[in-house]
């Protein structure tokens, strides 16, 4: 997956559940802005650590199911998210919510 997402990647990149930052690290240099969310403060912290030097790179807790994003409709070129979908309870609204901030 991550190669279709580097060889296809530009623009704003939103990754959900980020972890430990290893799929940011490897498409960090094909987009402009890159925004990361977790659900734990401690894999926030050890993300904002991991990318403080990447300015272009967001570090965000968020919960996906319980809250919407904090952006406009059709902002993001690419939206990931990868071993999140099956720890929702309801993740129909997740994926709504993905849609909207997802351009066509």
């Amino acid at each position: 997956m991550t190669a279709l997402i580097a060889n296809s990647g530009e623009g704003r990149y939103l990754e959900i559940g980020a972890g430990s930052g290893s799929i940011a690290l490897t498409v960090l240099g094909k987009y402009d802005e890159l925004v990361l969310t977790e659900l734990s403060d401690i894999r926030v912290n050890e993300l904002s650590q991991l990318f403080k030097n990447y300015s272009k790179v967001k570090v965000i807790q968020h919960d996906i199911e319980n809250n919407d994003l904090d952006f406009p409709d059709c902002y993001f070129d690419t939206v990931v998210m990868v071993a999140v979908i099956e720890h929702l309870v309801d993740p129909k609204n997740a994926l709504k919510e993905l849609y909207r901030v997802l351009k066509p």
